[in-house]
């Protein structure tokens, strides 16, 4: 899970009510509009969930709409249905009853490749497409639509993602005479970016799409699907018949998408809790707010955990005070893509061996001293910050996926740069230069001769993080064709009560 998870609102009925409209935005991350005819301006984001079947031949009508819509609104997805397998329609009891003959398989896919090329064109290139799981009512017009090789057909065909819709997935299995579980793992469930929640219902043996109030054990599935999928953004209710329990249950959202994140990102690390002496944990959830940090720090101290990591996207200085959060590190982030660096055949790369480590260690205990968090909590001994570097060093040169790149002068070793190496990306942990060759020009040859190391490996990518205080490193990044791309604010949280 990468991802920030939103509540997206849909745009209903509720929203004609100013006062209820009020209280809706509020519990809302972003608002979700939908093909109907209420207008405002909010400054919330918007995403758009649009009522055309994706399986359809489009005319001009849905490109003009699409048109218009790009010229009002910047939205950050946008969704769509695959919603029958007829072009034409009626609707009967509910249910879509197909006109006329239906699509062939071969049709269907050529017609969604197709509208997603004008998604594409209508709007960004990168724009997130999603398409929604439809319930099968029982008539033809769902027949190979609601089935799951389709689905993923479609969905992994097109680089796109999947909506999944909990109660439409639920009424397909219901009605179908499926199992559950296995329809559930049978999607792309690694794609999802949305999830719709609402509650069905079933009379006279059939199952309908009621939106009504979710059961717990609905609530208990989208945590389970939650933490299975890396690329999960937005969550939406879909209730509309009482405005109070709508907002009771955006309350209760909100809850349990922070119970999602802390059994999924809260992480007790042992080996720093051994090493420093104190009960130590991680929050791997970089999009933080005052709800989740105070739900995580209330977690922790029902645990008797004494001190929390936190690494945020955004600057939590409002929040820091009343929740005892000490910042300790501005993080810049840099990558360079290798693809658009040359070879330099001429330029010899060494690596550390056994014997170099000990050198390694040395250089690294001295060389980000008032540099790091470690150094500026007080809580933690300056000595023992220094023999954290060493182990780190130890590490790196045990690690497979890690290798210790060096230059060496006569008998000592100038600088060093530890990375790790995972797929087609590689990673500096650790580069320093011995105090003896500083302002000498080693740490530009240092990421020279690691870049040329990389390349030859067909490494595509290469990502380095520095304090931001740090002028000469960064300096040195940008000078070196790095692009910052991301900004981390790092905070501990220590727990008064205990320590």
């Amino acid at each position: 899970m990468k991802n920030e998870f939103k509540i997206a609102t849909p745009v209903s009925h509720f929203f004609k009510d100013i006062e209820v409209r009020k209280k809706l935005i509020t519990y809302s991350d972003v608002l979700e509009l939908r093909d109907n005819d209420i207008q405002f301006d909010s400054v919330k984001s918007f995403i758009y969930h649009s009522e055309f079947n994706i399986l359809a031949n489009w005319t001009s009508k849905e490109e003009e709409k699409l048109l218009e819509l790009n010229k009002k609104y910047h939205f950050k997805a946008i969704s769509f249905h695959l919603l029958s397998r007829y072009q034409e329609n009626e609707i009967i009891n509910n249910a879509f009853i197909g006109i006329g003959k239906p699509m062939t398989i071969l049709n269907m896919k050529k017609n969604a490749s197709s509208n997603i090329k004008l998604i594409r064109k209508v709007f960004k290139k990168n724009i997130p497409i999603l398409v929604e799981n439809v319930n099968h009512l029982l008539t033809d017009a769902y027949d190979i639509i609601t089935e799951t090789n389709f689905i993923k057909e479609i969905v992994e065909l097109n680089d796109i993602y999947l909506l999944f819709d909990l109660a439409h997935a639920q009424i397909t299995c219901i009605n179908m005479n499926l199992d559950f579980k296995e329809y559930i793992h049978e999607l792309p469930i690694i794609r999802i970016k949305q999830i719709h929640l609402s509650g069905c219902e079933i009379l006279d043996g059939k199952a309908q799409d009621s939106h009504d109030t979710l059961r717990e054990k609905d609530w208990e599935i989208f945590k389970e699907l939650a933490a299975q999928t890396s690329c999960l953004e937005y969550i939406t209710l879909e209730y509309y018949k009482d405005e109070k329990n709508f907002i009771v249950q955006l309350k209760k959202l909100r809850k349990i998408i922070n119970e999602v994140i802390f059994e999924n990102f809260f992480k007790f690390f042992s080996w720093d809790s051994s090493f420093f002496g104190y009960s130590i944990a991680r929050l791997d959830y970089f999009y933080l707010n005052k709800d989740i940090i105070e739900f995580c720090i209330k977690k922790a101290k029902e645990k008797n955990i004494e001190c929390i990591y936190f690494t945020s996207n955004s600057n939590l200085q409002e929040l820091s005070v009343s929740n005892r959060l000490v910042e300790l590190e501005i993080r810049n982030i840099y990558s360079r893509d290798l693809r658009e660096v040359d070879l330099n055949k001429n330029l010899s790369v060494e690596l550390a061996n056994s014997k170099d480590i000990y050198k390694i260690k040395e250089i690294a205990s001295k060389a980000f001293r008032n540099m790091t968090r470690f150094y500026f909590d007080q809580h933690f001994k300056n000595e023992k910050v220094d023999e954290l570097y060493k182990k780190w060093v130890d590490k790196l040169y045990k690690d497979s996926d890690s290798e210790i790149i060096i230059i060496r002068v006569n008998q000592n070793i100038a600088a060093f740069n530890g990375i790790s190496i995972k797929k087609e990306s590689a990673r500096i942990m650790l580069i320093a230069v011995n105090e003896l060759f500083r302002r000498k020009g080693y740490g530009e040859r240092i990421i020279d001769q690691t870049i040329q190391f990389l390349i030859k490996k067909n490494i595509r990518k290469i990502i380095v993080g520095t304090q931001e205080k740090n002028l000469a490193a960064n300096n040195l990044y940008s000078k070196l064709e790095f692009n910052l791309t991301n900004k981390k604010y790092l905070y501990h949280w220590w727990n008064e009560e205990i320590v």
